[in-house]
């Protein structure tokens, strides 16, 4: 989810086809951006293992609606990067669980994520003020400031997850990376 045009969608294919090379393994990539999407589309165009689709995932039933389009019961790895900020942002603190919770029920396996830090979130409000658009309609409501406690909550307790690994600053990335995992 937020697979912008579709290259870290690709490598993360790319690895799971090498780690696994017995296995057929394909990618979907979503993004809110319907232009972002085109391009994805239109750069892996070749490649039959890849799906691109602008889907907002906040919308009623949309997750599952094109999951059942696609005969997709679940998912083995979810992966959402540089979202959860903008989800918590424009949807509230009832959002953000909405959409972690989401996220593990697509899941059979792992779900890997960037949680933005709170320092993201004053920056992105600063970008919206100093470019006049309107700011962000729920930050000054917001009370879930440690969005990786969160994280933890809901994958954790909620769905009996395991935290595999987390990283403040993940090497080539500068982002924090959580992996949750069903035990195995």
């Amino acid at each position: 989810m937020g697979c912008n045009e579709g290259d870290l969608t690709y490598e993360v294919l790319q690895e799971a086809q090498k780690q696994l090379p017995n296995v057929v393994i394909k990618a979907i990539g979503t993004d809110l951006d319907e232009e972002l999407i085109e391009r994805a589309k239109e750069k892996f165009t070749a490649n039959n293992h890849m799906l691109f689709a602008a889907l907002n995932i906040m919308e009623g039933d949309s997750l599952t609606n094109f999951m059942a389009k696609h005969k997709i019961s679940s998912f083995g790895l979810v992966s959402c990067f540089s979202i959860t900020m903008w989800i918590h942002m424009n949807h509230g603190d009832e959002g953000l669980k909405h959409f972690l919770k989401l996220v593990g029920t697509v899941s059979n396996c792992s779900v890997l994520l960037e949680p933005q830090l709170w320092k993201s979130y004053r920056k992105a409000n600063e970008r919206c003020r100093r470019r006049g658009i309107p700011e962000l309609p729920y930050f000054k409501t917001l009370k879930i400031k440690d969005i990786k406690q969160s994280c933890i909550d809901v994958y954790s307790n909620f769905f009996g997850m395991t935290l595999q690994q987390h990283d403040d600053e993940t090497p080539g990335w500068n982002r924090p990376l959580m992996l949750f995992s069903f035990k195995p």
